[in-house]
C-alpha cells in the first residue's frame, strides 16, 4: 500500500484529499503546515507527498527545498496543489521535476495525477 502525505493548511480541503485517497486505497497522513509536514515526511518517508505552496510560516517551496536536500527524501515525488501557481512557479516546478494541480480540482484530477506520479 502506498503511503501519502498531505501538506495544506485548509484543513477540509486536507479532509476531502483524505477521505478520497483513503476510499482509493492509499494510506494517507496529512500535516497542517510546511514544519509539520517536513517533520511527518523525515518520520515517515511517504511515497508521495501532496504539497500547498502558500502556507503560513514555512511555504511549499522551503518544503520542497527541504526535501530535495535530504538525500533519503530527494526522490520522493511531489504533487503542488495550489491555487497561486504563477508562471514563474509553473516554470519552477518543471525545473524541479514536480507536477502540479491547480486549485480548485476535481477528485478524477487528483487521483489520475497520483497514479501517474506513484507509476501506477
Amino acid at each position: 500500500m502506498f503511503k501519502i502525505l498531505v501538506v495544506d493548511d485548509d484543513m477540509n480541503l486536507r479532509n476531502v484529499i483524505k477521505f478520497n485517497l483513503v476510499a482509493s486505497g492509499y494510506f494517507v497522513t496529512t500535516a497542517e503546515n510546511g514544519e509539520a509536514g517536513l517533520k511527518s515526511a523525515q518520520s515517515r518517508k511517504p511515497d508521495l507527498i501532496v504539497l500547498d505552496v502558500k502556507m503560513p510560516g514555512m511555504s511549499g517551496w522551503e518544503v520542497l527545498t527541504n526535501l530535495r536536500s535530504t538525500p533519503k527524501l530527494k526522490r520522493v515525488p511531489v504533487l503542488i496543489a495550489t491555487a497561486y501557481l504563477s508562471q514563474s512557479d509553473e516554470e519552477r516546478t518543471s525545473e524541479v521535476g514536480v507536477s502540479y494541480l491547480a486549485k480548485p480540482f476535481n477528485i478524477s484530477e487528483l487521483l489520475a495525477q497520483v497514479k501517474k506520479a506513484l507509476g501506477e
